[in-house]
């Protein structure tokens, strides 16, 4: 329900309307966990529903086809700015960079997009279990060295996104009062025997000592799996709370 209406006015913006809108929410008492490992945007988004300690469900997110149309937009960004770089005509120069930026901004556009319908259906996901949210990603400091480095260059976009997809999963799940819990997961520790795996190509992981096999991206979805009663005793328990946003109107 709309709790305020608010008007203001800005000399950039001009006229609008911010509505803000409250939400009374009692918190989902969760038996289900909805686990979702984020990664690069190239190897993907791993999530898994785990009831009563088993594995009842995979999701592999976002579309291949999205992956493909990034690499496409950050190839074709990358050839125009060597073409801008070599170009001694002002005017051409200029017009290439135009389309750098254009470029770029689409990259966003899809980036963001994807975020959105990603965040979406595993909100949609716990919503349909009443479960809570358990999110494996990358630690800040991780994320941001890897941004900063020159990881194959071309690969520096595929991270963005990650940050943008654990706020807005946090918020949806505040919204529809559903628990939230970031831990730390193993990726390359074996779910089974807790040896050292090794790489077996493809980001495929072997374990050496009992032989236990699978990509990497899964593999924190077995640790939930082993770790599921702790995880899920340790879920916050919220009393019924009032959520507000806002939604602006332009006049």
């Amino acid at each position: 329900m709309i709790k305020a209406v608010d008007i203001h006015g800005d000399h950039r913006l001009g006229l609008y309307v911010a509505l803000v809108f409250a939400r009374d929410v009692t918190p989902v008492k969760p038996k289900v966990l909805v686990i979702v490992n984020i990664n690069r945007l190239d190897h993907g988004v791993v999530a898994g529903v785990i009831v009563d300690g088993k594995i009842v469900k995979w999701l592999k997110l976002p579309d291949v086809s999205v992956v493909k149309e990034l690499k496409r937009l950050h190839q074709r960004v990358r050839e125009l700015e060597k073409r801008a770089a070599r170009e001694i005509d002002p005017a051409g120069r200029a017009r290439l960079e135009e389309e750098v930026g254009r470029l770029k901004s689409k990259r966003f556009g899809v980036i963001r997009d994807a975020v959105v319908k990603m965040a979406k259906e595993l909100v949609g996901l716990a919503v349909k279990y009443h479960a809570a949210i358990v999110v494996d990603g990358i630690d800040e400091r991780t994320y941001s060295a890897r941004k900063q480095s020159g990881e194959g260059g071309a690969r520096k976009h595929l991270y963005d996104g990650l940050g943008q997809l654990r706020r807005r999963l946090q918020r949806l799940a505040q919204w529809y009062g559903l628990p939230y819990r970031e831990v730390r997961l193993y990726s390359t520790v074996c779910p089974r025997c807790g040896a050292k795996m090794r790489e077996a190509g493809g980001r495929r992981m072997q374990c050496p000592a009992c032989g236990f096999s699978d990509h990497r991206d899964n593999i924190p979805i077995y640790w939930a799996k082993r770790r599921y009663w702790e995880i899920l005793q340790k879920q916050p328990v919220f009393s019924a709370i009032t959520l507000l946003t806002r939604k602006f109107l332009h006049l």
